[in-house]
């Protein structure tokens, strides 16, 4: 008998087909029979890993809830104390706050609160803008304050934009002599540069000022703007020698209170307090406020370079 050679291609391509149709269902009925003989171990496994993961999460939260508890209680026992512990030592005293980098509105009205316990008059607070730190501005600084100075300040001989804008500023800020007009002018000239912005009406000049600061950033400008932010806090202890600043820390990037605490020129006469957001740092900055006008100075707080959490005030 003669085979035809379409009928063998036929007969060989189907024989291919059934053997690998056969390999195929080998391997599925072994993937099933071996699935189903380790199902229960690994699938007993898995749960027990899956509940294990779910019990340490609902802990971790109701350790993070502690916490927050926690905290939130020291904050209230802190400011149930402040009337007793600054016992009216800011009255008749007058702060102007000024914000720089990125400081939070929450904490600026925490430490208002607190100035205000101890019976310190707020005089207003404004925040100086990212241009106003910006190297670049420097020069429109320079010519912006020189075209304004006011009767009877001297300016620095240095040429640094900050320097001179800074030393007019605190002057219109802090001394009683110039005129609320003049005080208007150039605080609205600045702002139109969009060099600060006022947060509020200025009322008056102040006899302190407290600067408040954003947490580090780790931008690659931040620390130009931190140097300036620094050469800004020491042109106004060059003019009112009753300054404190403050953060939310003194560590990570490039950190305004670290750089204060060790820069000569400000780290023996500008207070530094770390703890910005937490009660017991606007505690602290009150206390150490109360510090500067009896002619003392230091670093407060839980970072690096503080002396103490709080100063020691009679």
């Amino acid at each position: 008998m003669v085979w035809h050679p379409k009928a063998v291609f036929v007969i060989n391509f189907r024989y291919h087909v059934v053997s690998l149709t056969s390999v195929f269902l080998a391997l599925a009925i072994g993937l099933v029979l071996g699935t189903a003989a380790l199902n229960g171990p690994l699938l007993n496994n898995l749960n027990d890993r899956v509940s294990s993961l779910t019990k340490s999460k609902d802990q971790l939260r109701a350790q993070v809830g502690e916490l927050e508890s926690a905290v939130n209680q020291h904050g209230n026992y802190t400011r149930e104390l402040a009337p007793t512990v600054l016992d009216g030592k800011l009255r008749n005293k007058s702060v102007v706050l000024i914000s720089v980098l990125g400081a939070d509105s929450k904490d600026r009205e925490g430490v208002i609160n607190m100035l205000q316990v101890g019976g310190a008059r707020i005089t207003g607070s404004l925040r100086l803008n990212d241009r106003y730190l910006d190297p670049a501005s420097d020069e429109v600084l320079h010519d912006l304050a020189s075209r304004r100075v006011p009767a009877g300040v001297n300016l620095p001989n240095n040429g640094e934009g900050a320097v001179t804008a800074s030393t007019v500023l605190a002057s219109v800020l802090t001394k009683p002599a110039i005129s609320t007009d003049t005080r208007t002018t150039i605080l609205q000239a600045f702002t139109e540069l969009g060099m600060l912005t006022p947060e509020g009406k200025i009322d008056g000049t102040a006899d302190s000022v407290v600067f408040l600061f954003g947490s580090a950033s780790t931008k690659r400008d931040a620390g130009n703007k931190t140097k300036t932010a620094v050469t800004t806090v020491a042109a106004f202890s060059g003019v009112n020698s009753n300054v404190v600043a403050a953060a939310p820390s003194a560590g990570g990037g490039a950190n305004p209170i670290a750089a204060l605490r060790s820069n000569g020129e400000t780290k023996n006469t500008v207070s530094t307090v770390d703890g910005l957001s937490r009660a017991e740092g606007q505690l602290g900055i009150a206390m150490a406020l109360v510090q500067q006008y009896a002619g003392g100075s230091g670093h407060y707080g839980t970072g690096a370079g503080a002396v103490s959490q709080v100063p020691k005030i009679a």
